[in-house]
């Protein structure tokens, strides 16, 4: 008997029309003066594990004024896990959506290579979108001079690829939410990468408040696979400092 997925649910689609989802931060939520139900301590524990676990999935209701009306105990759970990063560590972060919404230049190379990636994934034609995706990485004889056991690989995961790419690019996250992150962040990056990944270390590199930046003489955006010495020399330095 053949196995089907249950449908996607699009829950924003599925609100009513005066709803709306919204990521906010914590501090921008504000409680009525009015005395209200106590959580025990018991309850905030058990749905702070959920959170830890599964992550935000049912969303709280807020108000225009940020006034929170339903939600109260997962929002003192989130509040009770504290800061849960110690530092970051970053290769050449595919923040993509950063350049569209700073008006960048490099932009148009992303918007060229996403069509050429997604639009043969829609068409059936993965080895095509494979060919299109690690050309841009590796170079056209890179890709040509790769054996067949390499390319299969690459077209047995470029649906996936094609999804997590069509995230990046229409992510709504902003150089402002970025700047929210305190913790100590490392960005490295490859000076012999593409321009647009370039382009969001620098974006970042002005927006984080606690941030510095690496560079891997002669690497590029697969740094992890072609000069995995150095960035892990790189990456262990920054894990000793912040013990």
């Amino acid at each position: 008997m053949e196995r089907t997925s249950p449908p996607a649910v699009d829950l924003e689609a599925s609100l009513p029309n005066h709803l709306r989802l919204e990521t906010v931060a914590l501090d921008r939520l504000v409680f009525a003066d009015r005395k209200l139900r106590k959580h025990p301590a018991s309850q905030i524990r058990k749905i702070a594990r959920s959170l830890e676990t599964f992550g935000w999935v049912t969303p709280i209701v807020i108000d225009e004024s940020g006034l929170v009306i339903a939600g109260r105990a997962r929002i003192e759970a989130a509040r009770s896990l504290g800061p849960r990063v110690r530092s970051l560590t970053l290769v050449e972060p595919g923040l993509y959506q950063l350049l569209r919404q700073e008006g960048r230049p490099e932009w148009t190379e992303v918007e060229t290579l996403g069509r050429a990636v997604l639009g043969a994934v829609a068409e059936g034609n993965d080895r095509a979108a494979a060919k299109a995706f690690m050309t841009y990485w590796l170079g056209r004889w890179r890709w040509w001079l790769s054996p067949e056991r390499f390319k299969a690989a690459i077209e047995a995961t470029i649906p996936k690829v094609a999804l997590e790419f069509g995230f990046a690019i229409d992510a709504t996250t902003t150089l402002q939410d970025y700047a929210a992150i305190t913790a100590p962040t490392l960005l490295i990056v490859g000076t012999s990468t593409c321009a647009p990944n370039r382009a969001i270390v620098d974006l970042l590199a002005t927006a984080l408040p606690n941030v510095k930046v690496e560079t891997l003489r002669g690497a590029g955006h697969m740094s992890p696979f072609t000069h995995p010495t150095e960035l892990n020399r790189l990456i262990l330095h920054e894990l000793a400092l912040e013990r």
